[in-house]
């Protein structure tokens, strides 16, 4: 399963069609996400760094540093290109960023990379 953090509908969409041999759920504000995340733990997790209702920065962060969502794979969508944002993403925990409405092989691409990650293994619950 992979969690899309996507306010908007039609790159939910799009993004669905793009990974349709993989489960995607979409969820269009933070509070949600998180709320869904102490339930079920996705294999891999896309967040628009505009999810409204948490910021996201925090998000990443409380999700890092709790031990069960360490091995959870998280790329982030942001249209931003301001100087230190891969830096910042990658200090807290972020595998990439990528840009939402960029080129949407780069995205294929890199899903499939996280998701084929060596020795990692994905709980299904978060108990």
């Amino acid at each position: 399963m992979i969690y899309l953090g996507e306010p908007d509908l039609r790159r939910q969409e799009a993004c669905r069609q793009l990974l349709q041999s993989r489960s995607v759920r979409c969820f269009e504000d933070g509070p949600a996400l998180y709320q869904e995340l102490q339930r079920e733990i996705p294999r891999l997790l896309l967040l628009n760094l505009l999810l409204p209702g948490m910021d996201p920065f925090l998000m990443i962060r409380l999700l890092k540093f709790d031990t069960r969502f360490a091995p959870m794979p998280i790329l982030c969508l942001t249209p931003y290109q301001e100087p230190g944002l891969p830096d910042r993403l990658h200090r807290l925990g972020a595998r990439g960023w990528l840009a939402p409405d960029g080129d949407s092989h780069l995205l294929l691409e890199a899903v499939e990379t996280l998701l084929e990650l060596p020795g990692i293994r994905y709980p299904r619950r978060a108990s």
